[in-house]
């Protein structure tokens, strides 16, 4: 029984992020699907901003005592959990022309990864004797590389921002950027919840997810709602309609790059 234990933690683990792949299907969830390079899968909650990885480990074969064992078992399981945290990152889309693994090139990005990583959250741990499963939580906010801050909020500018871009096949991203139809930039580097899943939203099961996005208490008095005209070529940044986006960029202070959303404030409704 331990050989085969033993087996199957070298071989690798699955990494289970969020709910199952039936639930990513939900429409109050948008989750992606990752395959690693060894072929493992993994599961990224967009809905609610978190990557969630589930390491696994046995005791050593020459421990003194079961206490020892079951200690060693357990910093073993943690170092698995953070190995595949680290390679599921790597997948991710930081925007449309980059991946996280590709921005990890850069060593004070890496650093912020590792220390995010170093720092998840054990959310789940378990001892049957022979096996320790830890399960560790991070933020994909904590492993994102940041955008420039955004500037003071004006009394012009929108507390949130909602997008409406069901039916175009949007592949999720660290960051989005929005085009108008003409191809002028009217957002950049705006981070975003896809279909957020989170405790606060108005409305009752089966309203209108855009309305219930809206109404949420992080939206502010005055969020900005549209509806996406399309998506770009690269299925990652979105595109709305030139009258919107003379709106919307007008009241930023007509700078895309100088806007007020953030993680905390900005939805994309895809599914």
């Amino acid at each position: 029984m331990v050989r085969q234990v033993r087996s199957l933690v070298r071989a690798g683990l699955v990494v289970l992020v969020g709910a199952c792949l039936g639930a990513a299907l939900a429409q109050d969830s948008y989750q992606q699907r990752i395959t690693l390079p060894n072929g493992e899968t993994a599961m990224i909650d967009w809905s609610a901003g978190q990557l969630r990885a589930t390491g696994l480990a046995v005791a050593p074969s020459n421990v003194e005592s079961d206490a020892q064992g079951q200690v060693l078992a357990r910093r073993g399981a943690i170092l698995d959990a953070q190995r595949m945290l680290i390679e599921v990152i790597g997948g991710v889309q930081l925007d449309a022309e980059t991946t996280m693994l590709n921005a990890m090139a850069n060593d004070v990005v890496r650093s912020r990864v590792e220390g995010a990583v170093q720092g998840a959250v054990v959310q789940d741990e378990q001892w049957d004797g022979d096996i320790f499963t830890v399960t560790l939580e991070v933020p994909l906010e904590a492993v994102t590389v940041p955008p420039p801050p955004p500037p003071a909020p004006t009394a012009e500018a929108p507390t949130g921002l909602v997008i409406d871009a069901r039916d175009f096949g949007v592949t999720p991203a660290l960051r989005v950027d929005v085009y108008d139809d003409s191809g002028q930039m009217v957002l950049a580097s705006v981070t975003a919840l896809y279909n957020p899943s989170l405790p606060g939203l108005a409305g009752d099961a089966g309203d209108d997810p855009v309305d219930d996005a809206a109404s949420a208490d992080r939206m502010g008095a005055s969020p900005f709602v549209v509806a996406a005209t399309g998506v770009r070529e690269n299925r990652v940044d979105l595109v709305i309609s030139t009258v919107d986006g003379a709106r919307l960029l007008s009241r930023i202070g007509g700078d895309p790059r100088a806007n007020p959303f953030t993680v905390r404030n900005s939805f994309i409704i895809a599914n």
